[in-house]
């Protein structure tokens, strides 16, 4: 059994941010995460001789804080902007869309993003905690077989809500603000073709289909020359087609894509699937994390003061500065 300051649950994007801030300050802080990698949501699928962002797909800037450090991803070459060509499909036509806005992705893959965060921290992969539990005037973490994981002074969740409430049982005020958070769910459909789809478009925002957004993964940088896309369901879709065979849903979201652009899709070289439970929040929380000081709890994640990649991060560094408040007792 470990002892450590500051444990932090969730290793996605706002777990790291947060435990990078802490422990650029001098705080002890390990993380737990039951992937087999740092990411969360900025992850990557492997298939045959291709790559997927299946998760987060780009990201934008519009904070001073965040600009910064996109700058020193930049640098370190785990970042460049995405100049993809960007439209609207909708009944069969698609349209240029042109808002001026830059769109950053993880280089070669979305995941060298976290993998470059991850860095120098202790991250605890592979590993459930089923229960969060007071001890003495701490923490102690349980995994879902029961086996204590350790002890901490100070716990910080930032998984997404829905979890995150069943590990705040001993924070009833928390987790009931918690619980208010509805999370919406999205199928991803990930395949390679035999040849160019000729959609006229590298990201595709779609209307009136089970197709959400669609984006021709090996057009962003650092890619291979192989022809992927990555298509996402609205959560509407996904919440009526959850149990379906993972054949359908590649089926059902390609010819939606297809129908919407009016582009026939053509034959596929490799299909993979993936549901994401939690993908986005229907309306976050207004506040950018959550903190109780007399518990030395609290959490933080895009369901909290905005969505999106920039949103998760600026969470995490909210949450590591209510902590950092309290530093004398962390």
């Amino acid at each position: 059994m470990s002892e450590s300051r500051v444990a932090i649950i969730g290793a996605g994007i706002c777990g790291l941010s947060c435990a990078q801030w802490l422990q650029r300050r001098g705080v002890s802080v390990r993380l737990f995460d039951k992937a087999r990698k740092a990411g969360g949501r900025m992850s990557t699928r492997r298939g045959p001789e291709v790559t997927f962002d299946h998760g987060a797909q780009y990201f934008t800037v519009r904070s001073d804080a965040l600009g910064e450090v996109v700058q020193t991803w930049a640098d370190a070459g785990v970042a460049k902007p995405w100049t993809g060509r960007i439209a609207v499909a909708r009944h069969g036509s698609v349209t240029a869309k042109g808002d001026g806005v830059t769109r950053w992705v993880g280089t070669p893959t979305m995941s060298a993003i976290p993998r470059h965060l991850a860095a120098g921290l202790d991250v605890a992969a592979q590993t459930r905690v089923g229960a969060v539990e007071r001890d003495h005037d701490g923490w102690r973490l349980i995994d879902t077989d029961g086996v204590t994981l350790g002890t901490a002074s100070t716990v910080l969740l930032t998984t997404p809500a829905g979890q995150a409430v069943d590990l705040l049982a001993a924070a009833p005020q928390l987790a009931e603000r918690v619980a208010a958070v509805e999370m919406e769910p999205c199928w991803a459909v990930m395949v390679s073709l035999e040849r160019p789809w000729e959609i006229p478009a590298d990201g595709v925002f779609v209307d009136d289909s089970p197709v959400a957004w669609a984006a021709r993964d090996g057009s962003k940088p650092g890619r291979g020359a192989r022809e992927t896309w990555v298509l996402h369901a609205t959560p509407a879709w996904t919440r009526a087609h959850w149990d379906d065979d993972a054949a359908t849903v590649v089926q059902t979201l390609t010819a939606a894509l297809a129908e919407a652009s009016g582009v026939e899709r053509p034959s596929l070289a490799h299909a993979d699937t993936q549901r994401w439970r939690y993908a986005r929040a229907d309306a976050p929380l207004p506040e950018r994390a959550l903190w109780d000081p007399e518990l030395r709890i609290g959490v933080a994640g895009d369901w909290c003061g905005g969505p999106r990649v920039e949103g998760a991060w600026l969470g995490g560094r909210a949450l590591a500065e209510r902590v950092l408040a309290d530093a004398p007792n962390t």
